[in-house]
């Protein structure tokens, strides 16, 4: 999706939405939120590229170089899009709260405003997810959102320090994808190579 299709689409939903979510329908609730989540992806990538590329800039003068306004601009969009997404699939959980992929992308959400894992609510939004998927659909039309809820507690649990239950958890992921590089990176860490003499 282009910077124009996605105004055009955003622009279409907020006039619709007329400062309401329940001005629009759950599809088109979801089918924003999923917008806005992906626009926020591209925002993110962008975010990233510039940071990489105002950190090789050489200081001025000894002096650290300040961030610029465009890294400020699209910090404050990812996070304004962010935030909207969450909006848009808290509503979907509301009005279906039985509605696994709200959940799934509420934990994606989430994830991508506290990639530290300081805060529990991506944890939250993917147990939730996985709740209400059925034993059988985790092998079937759930399994790869059933692998991507898993990988994220797995790291979550890591990364608050809580080694057992993230172990336990990759093991499970590699029992029903034994071909997962995130359980095996995690289950047979690379050793770090002897020092040469």
């Amino acid at each position: 999706a282009d910077a124009k299709q996605f105004a055009n689409s955003n622009r279409y939903y907020r006039l619709k939405m007329n400062g309401s979510w329940a001005n629009i329908n759950l599809t088109e609730t979801y089918d924003y939120g999923k917008l806005l989540y992906t626009w926020a992806q591209q925002l993110k990538k962008e975010l990233l590229e510039l940071q990489a590329a105002e950190a090789s800039k050489k200081p001025v003068k000894g002096k650290p170089n300040a961030p610029s306004p465009l890294l400020n601009s699209l910090s404050m969009q990812l996070q304004q899009r962010l935030n909207a997404a969450d909006s848009a699939f808290s509503r979907v959980a509301e009005l279906k709260p039985d509605y696994t992929m709200a959940y799934i992308y509420k934990g994606r959400v989430q994830a991508y405003k506290d990639e530290d894992a300081k805060t529990d609510a991506a944890k939250w939004a993917f147990e939730k997810a996985l709740s209400l998927i059925k034993p059988e659909e985790k092998t079937t039309n759930f399994k790869s959102y059933w692998i991507e809820a898993n990988e994220y507690l797995g790291y979550y649990f890591e990364k608050t320090g809580d080694k057992n239950q993230a172990k336990l958890i990759f093991e499970q992921i590699k029992e029903l994808d034994p071909s997962n590089e995130k359980a095996e990176r995690y289950l047979n860490p690379k050793k770090p190579a002897a020092p040469k003499k």
